[in-house]
This record gives structure tokens, sequence and C-alpha cells, in this order.
């Protein structure tokens, strides 16, 4: 974009339609966008025309962009910010369920206040049968 207020040498701006030797790029409607450039100082001059892409940088950039997709002379700072921070949300996003899923695999959140209060402990002996309270939900054996 900084060399889109730029103008170059070795071509003039040209506009006359009826000049064989001016370029012109072309609207939806194939009427020629107005000023035309040329890349020859004398009036329907030859010259080589695959090498002379505009007068002002506007008309070189617009030349470039017919090969090149990644150039225009149009103003897409805004909307290229835009998809860059969109791909860092993205990833952002992808990282962080990435990280909660291996988490969850090897880590459990225990409720220790519903453990605590039904910690008990109990001896066993061989050929013996003990039943859990019936406020028990689990049981958790320590063997020491």
């Amino acid at each position: 974009m900084d060399s889109i207020e730029a103008k170059y040498n070795g071509a003039w701006i040209c506009e006359d339609i009826s000049r064989t030797d001016c370029l012109f790029h072309y609207n939806a409607n194939s009427e020629p966008i107005m000023p035309g450039w040329t890349c020859t100082s004398v009036p329907n001059g030859l010259y080589n025309k695959l090498g002379c892409y505009g007068k002002t940088g506007e008309q070189v950039l617009d030349s470039l962009s017919i090969n090149f997709g990644a150039i225009s002379s149009k103003n897409q700072l805004g909307q290229q910010y835009g998809i860059v921070i969109a791909i860092g949300l993205f990833f952002q996003l992808l990282s962080a369920i990435a990280s909660i899923q291996k988490a969850s695999r090897f880590s459990t959140i225990v409720d220790k206040s519903i453990t605590a209060k039904s910690k008990f402990y109990l001896n066993f002996t061989s050929g013996s049968q003990t039943t859990l309270p019936s406020s028990c939900e689990s049981l958790e054996i320590s063997i020491q």
C-alpha cells in the first residue's frame, strides 16, 4: 500500500482512447477506467506492453494483481487483520479444548466433603462379612 501514491518514470498518462499505444484497466461493463497509460513518449509508438504496468501506483498495483492475486490497489488491511485474528482465536480455542480433554483423562474431581463423612475403617478377617452403612455411597479401603 506504500506505493499507491507513487508516480513511476518511463510511463505517461494517456487520456486518448483512440491511441493504439495506450493501456487501460476495464470496469465490469468493459469500459476503460480513465486515465490510461503508455510507456512511449511518441503517440502510437511501439514498446513492450508486457513490461509496462502503469504511471501511477494504483495502475501498477492493479496491473500486478492480474497475475498476482495477493496484490491489490484496494485497502484491505482491516479485513486482513480480521482474518489473522480469527485464525489466532480458532487455534487458541482448539488448544483450550485439547488441554481440557487431556486433563480430564488423567484427573477426576472428587468432592472431599462426601468422602470425609463416609470414611470409616474395617478390620477384615478371614471369612467375615461387613455391610456398608446406608449413608455411605462408596467405600475407601486403606490397608496399613
